[in-house]
């Protein structure tokens, strides 16, 4: 595998001209099938640019992948199928164009390599600081380029369709809620139903599907945790794989915490939204029990090995 040190931070890349309202009509001319058809184009583009920007050696076992977006839309069409269920008027374009600004929240993942020497540890780690708010405005203007260009022939997306994007765009970034220890975005229940919806589907993973989460968690890690990356264990002290075998056993322990303090934030971000939003929301103590049983058979298995030589074991786990 290609030793990801060796390629420079992605540079965040945008045409010349930032679109804004001014470039979008405010009424639309092609609307029913000419805008579904429209908005699925602009999905598979969206998508596909996704796999040829991440879905590589180094990036596609990471965690912001095809598949990571993938499943942010199909969770984007779960929580609008309950919401419709809870009486939520949601009109066939709103759900077409909730699902291709799905597609689009994580189109750029600008990032940089910074080196930390943490609190009693041997030696520095290195880690992939993400370029936050910078991804998720160049992400919009990805999206907006698309739309566009859709609009060439016939005015298919309009100044509110734009609004709908910018605001969902924004709603992905992330914030870290320290009281609950997970991740939290910047949408309240005043926020448009498009935003709201992505967001949700965003973080979903959680309350929604166990298996997901579980895999996303090891994908994350190793995206991030870049001095991890083909390590040569024979080279190592004792001391130095001891170290790696906490960081990763921590790791582990915050998927835990992680996914409570999800299921601590569900009220709050789904304030004013229907009771059926529940029904796809109803993994959360099953997210939060299989993470506690890996956690225990972690700690079982670097007990029995002893931390320096369970490096080896954890690695593989990790998918390392």
């Amino acid at each position: 595998m290609e030793n990801v040190h060796e390629n420079p931070p992605q540079e965040v890349v945008v045409k010349e001209k930032e679109l804004s309202l001014n470039d979008f009509p405010e009424t639309r001319e092609a609307s029913g099938e000419k805008f579904n058809e429209a908005a699925k184009k602009i999905q598979e583009k969206l998508l596909e640019l996704i796999r040829e920007r991440f879905d590589t050696p180094n990036d596609g076992w990471g965690f912001h992948n095809s598949e990571h977006t993938k499943g942010v839309i199909n969770k984007t069409k779960k929580i609008i199928e309950a919401l419709r269920k809870g009486e939520v008027m949601l009109s066939n374009e709103d759900a077409v164009l909730a699902e291709m600004l799905a597609a689009g929240h994580d189109t750029v993942q600008s990032w940089e390599a910074q080196e930390i020497l943490d609190a009693n540890a041997p030696i520095k780690r290195t880690f992939r600081k993400r370029a936050r708010i910078a991804n998720e405005e160049a992400s919009t203007q990805d999206v907006l380029n698309l739309m566009h260009e859709a609009n060439a022939s016939h005015a298919v997306f309009t100044q509110a369709d734009v609004a709908h994007a910018v605001e969902a765009m924004n709603g992905t970034i992330p914030n870290w809620d320290a009281e609950n220890k997970t991740v939290s975005q910047p949408i309240t229940e005043q926020s448009g139903i498009l935003a709201r919806i992505v967001a949700l589907a965003d973080l979903g993973d959680a309350g929604m599907d166990t298996k997901a989460y579980l895999e996303s968690g090891l994908g994350l890690f190793r995206e991030e945790q870049l001095d991890l990356h083909n390590i040569n264990l024979e080279s190592l002290s004792s001391e130095i794989k001891a170290y790696y075998t906490q960081r990763m056993y921590n790791w582990i322990i915050s998927q835990v915490t992680f996914a409570q303090g999800r299921k601590a934030r569900y009220k709050e971000e789904t304030a004013g939204l229907p009771e059926t939003l529940a029904e796809v929301f109803s993994e959360f103590d099953g997210t939060i029990t299989a993470a506690q049983q890996r956690a225990k058979q972690w700690k079982e298995k670097i007990d029995e090995q002893g931390e320096a030589d369970a490096c080896a074991w954890c690695l593989k786990e990790m998918g390392l």
